[in-house]
C-alpha cells in the first residue's frame, strides 16, 4: 500500500509516498501515548430509575467516535467518566473540554491508566492495573538498591586505597633505625 501525498513546506512542494513502513512507524508513535479514550476504566455511567446508576466500558465503536470529537451516543441519561475518578463529565467536563481531556491529554506516568481490553471487567482490570503499578516500584526500588551498593562498595575501596596509601607514607617517613626500635 503506497498512498502519494503532497505538503507545502516553506514556499516548495514537495511529494512524498506513505509506504506500509512509515504508516507502521506513525502508529506505533500515537499509540505510545496514553490518553482516556485508550484506558479501561474510561466508561459510561448511565441513570436508571430510582436514582440507581450503572457503569458499563464505552464501547469500541463509540471510542472511535469519541477519537473525533462525537459524543452524539451519549444520552441523556449518561455521563462519561474515569472509573478512578480522575475526572466526570457530569461534574466538571463542559462539552468542549471533552475531546482535549479524554482524547487529546497524555495520561502517561499521571494517573491509573491501563489499556483497554474490551473482554475484560472493571474489576479484573482494577486488580491487573495495580499489581503493574506494584511491580513498576518495586522495580525502581531494586534499581536504588543496586545503586546504593555500587556507591558503598566504590567508599569501601576507596577507603582501602588510602589506608594502603597512608601506611607506605608512613613507612616512608621512618628511618631505619626507628623501625628497628620498633620491633
Amino acid at each position: 500500500m503506497q498512498t502519494a501525498g503532497a505538503e507545502h513546506h516553506l514556499g516548495r512542494n514537495r511529494t512524498y509516498m506513505i509506504t506500509p513502513q512509515l504508516m507502521g512507524r506513525a502508529i506505533r508513535r500515537i499509540s505510545r501515548r496514553r490518553a482516556c479514550v485508550d484506558c479501561h476504566f474510561f466508561v459510561k455511567e448511565v441513570a436508571a430509575d430510582a436514582g440507581k446508576h450503572s457503569r458499563y466500558h464505552v464501547t469500541a465503536d463509540h471510542r472511535g467516535l469519541a477519537r473525533n470529537g462525537d459524543f452524539s451516543w451519549m444520552t441523556d441519561h449518561t455521563v462519561i467518566c474515569c472509573d478512578f475518578g480522575v475526572w466526570d463529565s457530569g461534574y466538571s467536563l463542559a462539552y468542549s473540554d471533552r475531546k482535549p481531556t479524554i482524547v487529546e491529554t497524555d495520561r502517561t506516568d499521571q494517573c491509573f491508566f491501563w489499556p483497554f481490553n474490551p473482554g475484560m471487567l472493571l474489576p479484573a482490570g482494577r486488580t491487573l492495573q495495580e499489581r503493574a503499578a506494584a511491580a513498576k516500584e518495586s522495580s525502581r526500588d531494586r534499581r536504588l538498591t543496586i545503586v546504593g551498593l555500587f556507591i558503598a562498595a566504590g567508599a569501601l575501596v576507596a577507603n582501602l586505597v588510602l589506608r594502603v596509601l597512608s601506611t607506605t607514607q608512613e613507612n616512608r617517613n621512618h628511618s631505619p633505625e626507628d623501625r628497628l626500635r620498633s620491633r
